[in-house]
């Protein structure tokens, strides 16, 4: 085999990349970026005018640590940084990004004390318990007492886990989405009467919110209904989730007019994914100029069903929730239903709909 000249095996090869910004990898997680000024066989490097580089999420912050000695044991990876800040991350000052690293390992801390607790609950601590025992025993002797008690506390945690729930059941979950006006609440009342499912509003959870006496979203809350536009996503999932909670052992749950946006979606995966199950998203299709008349039709006293805030609304549902349902629809998981005729002719294709889900009417 012809090897290239001058060929340098190992370590030594990344002489090459002398001078050059590196990224460098190190076995407890850190990363650095560096210009590199020296290696040796073993690969220990200096890098010059080094930076760490904290990632938390979609964000990072840099911390200065000028000249750096790296031993080549504790190298994982190593390379040519092409580009010294990542496009499709967004930097942060120092102490945000410090504050968001405390938050996340404080976290993953509380993740492995409950894991910690549901293994010691199913018996996978008891050769700890054992080692204990066995430690706590005069001489270290095993004897037939440490070995009782070490049975004692197998067989109660075997119990334990014999009668233990295998975790929180999932709410059965549909989406229904829809313009302004193309019938989402009333096809949810009917679906809510005959197939058990109980129907959660976002846009009524928010304004039963805002008017909430002492209610610390209501303000803002108010602001966004006024201008139609999205209220952030961290108060939405909560009232929903709250609403979820307060309507006991229901059988489903109809999310209306949610997720409305990439925000949302993102939102509702982030918080509600281990607690629910998006079986599909029922999608009341119908002309713009229908669902205008019957928002401005309405008297409901709601100060969004005006003119000018329905076209700020309709402007946004076609530039932010279209492509949610686009995606779910990339999915299958969509359920397009024409909601210009009569509520009732339309409520026989959304009963179908539920029925081929395996729901079965009340």
């Amino acid at each position: 085999m012809e090897l290239p000249d001058p060929f340098l095996p190992g370590a030594i090869s990344l002489l090459d990349q002398l001078d050059k910004r590196m990224m460098v990898m190190l076995r407890d997680g850190k990363t650095l970026i560096g210009d590199l000024r020296t290696i040796d066989q073993f690969a220990n490097l200096v890098l010059h005018n080094t930076l760490e580089r904290i990632y938390v999420d979609s964000y990072y912050g840099d911390i200065p640590r000028g000249m750096f000695l790296i031993r080549g044991e504790n190298v994982v990876l190593a390379g040519e940084l092409t580009e010294d800040e990542p496009k499709s991350l967004t930097k942060v000052p120092l102490e945000e990004i410090l504050r968001m690293q405390k938050e996340k390992q404080e976290e993953k801390e509380e993740r492995d004390k409950a894991r910690r607790r549901i293994l010691s609950g199913r018996g996978f601590v008891s050769i700890i318990v054992w080692n204990r025992l066995i430690a706590a025993a005069p001489g270290k002797a095993l004897n037939f007492r440490i070995f009782q008690q070490f049975l004692q506390h197998s067989k109660l945690a075997a119990r334990k886990m014999s009668t233990e729930s295998t975790g929180p059941r999932k709410h059965n979950v549909v989406f229904v989405l829809g313009p302004p006006g193309s019938g989402k609440g009333t096809q949810c009342a009917k679906i809510q009467q005959n197939f058990g499912f109980v129907h959660l509003s976002a846009g009524d959870l928010l304004r039963a919110e805002r008017k909430r006496e002492g209610s610390e979203f209501g303000e803002l809350i108010e602001t966004h209904i006024k201008n139609g536009s999205i209220v952030p996503v961290e108060i939405t999932c909560k009232l929903i989730e709250n609403a979820m909670l307060a309507s006991g052992d229901a059988q489903g749950f109809l999310v209306d007019g949610f997720p409305r946006n990439k925000n949302n979606l993102e939102g509702w995966q982030k918080e509600m994914n281990d607690k629910t199950k998006v079986h599909f998203v029922l999608y009341l299709a119908a002309p713009l100029d229908v669902c205008v008349g019957r928002c401005l039709g309405r008297s409901e006293g709601r100060v969004d069903d005006n003119e000018e805030t329905m076209q700020k609304r309709i402007v946004t549902y076609n530039e932010q929730t279209m492509p949610i349902i686009d995606y779910y629809r990339g999915l299958g998981l969509v359920r397009q239903i024409s909601s210009e005729p009569g509520p009732d002719e339309v409520f026989v294709s959304v009963e179908k709909v539920f029925t081929e889900a395996g729901f079965n009417s009340q």
